[in-house]
């Protein structure tokens, strides 16, 4: 303790202080009065000499000085970092996720409504060079702005394509000046890289050394609590079986019908409802509901995208270690009951799908599905233009020719009216196969055909179809529906999703 009139350290029993005799607790002591101003000659007095100064021991100055130097060379440093940040690593025009349409509209210079051949609605735009960095190169830039059910920004899109002479690697650069911005990689593959920064996750996806795409998502947020608490299964965003369709959009605000279909309703996750890093993989969710559009299941579909890694094996060792060897298992196909409730954990290829439903419906659960609209029975699979195994490889082909080798999209259930698919014959000594395939389909459209293509098989088939293809190759899945054997792949191109192969061969 110090005296505040002399400054002098003071003992901690003392009344008064043994320096200058001020009583403690008293205020200072003045050695002379205030002078008496009078108008109206106003001067301002020098206070220095009626003020007497306060000693401050080192011991208490200079420590505060430390800190005081200390606090504001943080606060210029997390401005100064702030500062960089905000500036570069940020969604273009300005856009933040959770704006309404109509901000995004407002922000966005040039911006229009659109809607994309599934239906969904978008917000498209465009924006110079200058915004990832570029000052001396042309590029064309369209972006699209995506909302959930509630009308909220939680998504970005945006195509980057170099229009002049470019002999450099596109992705590469973009990637680099993220990263000086402040953005950080977390994943790296020879197709995508992912990034991460203080609020959202950047991929970067390889169309070709002269052209990118860039996908923008806010950091996952949700808290679920943990998947299997105990002996007790924690539905996404805390819903339960037998919960109304109108109950479930209003909790998962990505929750949306998809194609029409009154009988499932498609959304996704991250990682971080199995306790796992929101990085690690992406999770498709589609709620399964009954007649009364109530929930009756559960599906969960990992999604690795490009990335090495096995989801698949990482959910099973999560399951083995919460809820001990599986009471049954066929293959890869394991199958744990808990709280009423049947989980059956599948592969597919190196991700994994997950079926929640309560245990006395899970046996029902493609019975359930035949109701649906869009369910295709295999007893009602047809091959294009009605052809059977039954005709000859010529009657096959000459039905062919007299559609000129042209198979429209919506025998798919696709609507995609200004474009075909490409139909022939390919002669075998048992008969023909079959084969469909697309034109050159930019990165959108072509994840959009496969989706739609492989929910389409699947539905036919009652099954999820199997992965034909190895580490090394292109996307692959078969399925075996009724006498035929459908296989899909991705013709190994620079451009991912470019073009899309069918072939039909009777299985023996």
């Amino acid at each position: 303790m110090y005296c505040i009139n002399c400054g002098k350290e003071l003992p901690d029993d003392a009344k008064f202080c043994p320096g200058c005799g001020n009583k403690i607790g008293s205020k200072p002591k003045a050695d002379v009065k205030m002078p008496d101003f009078k108008m109206p000659d106003v001067k301002i007095p020098d206070f220095s000499n009626y003020i007497k100064a306060v000693k401050i021991p080192k011991k208490i100055l200079v420590p505060a000085a430390a800190g005081i130097a200390a606090i504001i060379l943080i606060i210029l440093s997390i401005v100064l970092f702030s500062s960089i940040f905000s500036s570069k690593a940020k969604l273009p025009h300005g856009v933040k996720f959770g704006d309404s349409i109509e901000k995004v509209l407002d922000k966005a210079d040039n911006s229009w409504i659109d809607e994309s051949i599934l239906g969904e609605e978008f917000v498209a735009s465009n924006i110079d060079s200058s915004f990832l960095g570029f000052e001396e190169k042309t590029f064309t830039f369209n972006i699209e702005y995506y909302f959930d059910n509630t009308g909220s920004l939680n998504r970005v899109e945006m195509d980057v394509s170099y229009d002049l002479n470019y002999s450099g690697h596109l992705r590469n650069e973009i990637s680099d000046y993220l990263n000086d911005s402040g953005a950080e990689t977390v994943k790296a593959e020879s197709i995508v890289e992912m990034l991460k920064t203080k609020d959202m996750i950047i991929e970067l996806t390889n169309l070709g050394n002269a052209d990118c795409s860039i996908e923008y998502r806010p950091i996952c947020t949700e808290n679920f609590g943990k998947f299997i608490k105990g002996n007790k299964i924690n539905l996404p965003y805390g819903l339960e079986f037998g919960t109304s369709a109108e109950e479930i959009i209003e909790a998962d605000k990505n929750a949306v019908f998809e194609n029409n279909n009154e009988h499932s309703l498609d959304s996704e996750l991250c990682a971080t409802y199995f306790g796992f890093d929101h990085t690690d993989f992406s999770v498709s969710l589609s709620y399964h509901l009954d007649n009364s559009g109530n929930l009756e299941a559960v599906s969960l579909s990992t999604n690795l995208g490009w990335y090495s890694g096995n989801a698949y094996n990482m959910l099973r060792n999560m399951f083995v270690e919460e809820l001990g060897e599986p009471s049954s298992q066929n293959d890869n196909e394991l199958v744990w009951e808990i709280d009423g409730i049947t989980i059956l954990l599948d592969d597919w290829g190196e991700n994994g799908t997950i079926s929640l439903a309560p245990a006395s419906e899970i046996q029902n659960i493609d019975q359930n599905e035949s109701e649906n609209e869009n369910y295709i029975p295999a007893s009602v699979f047809e091959l294009p233009f009605g052809v059977t195994w039954e005709n000859s490889a010529n009657e096959i082909s000459a039905k062919f020719w007299e559609n000129s080798l042209r198979l429209d999209y919506s025998f798919y259930g696709i609507d995609m009216p200004d474009d075909n698919l490409s139909v022939s014959c390919l002669y075998l000594n048992e008969g023909c196969a079959i084969q469909v395939y697309t034109n050159y389909l930019d990165y959108e459209t072509g994840l959009s055909v496969w989706t739609s293509l492989e929910n389409y098989f699947t539905n036919a088939a009652g099954a999820l179809g199997e992965d034909s293809s190895d580490e090394a190759s292109s996307p692959s899945l078969y399925w075996i529906i009724g006498d035929t054997r459908v296989e899909m792949w991705v013709l190994a191109d620079d451009e991912p999703y470019s073009y899309i192969n069918i072939d039909y061969r009777k299985n023996k």
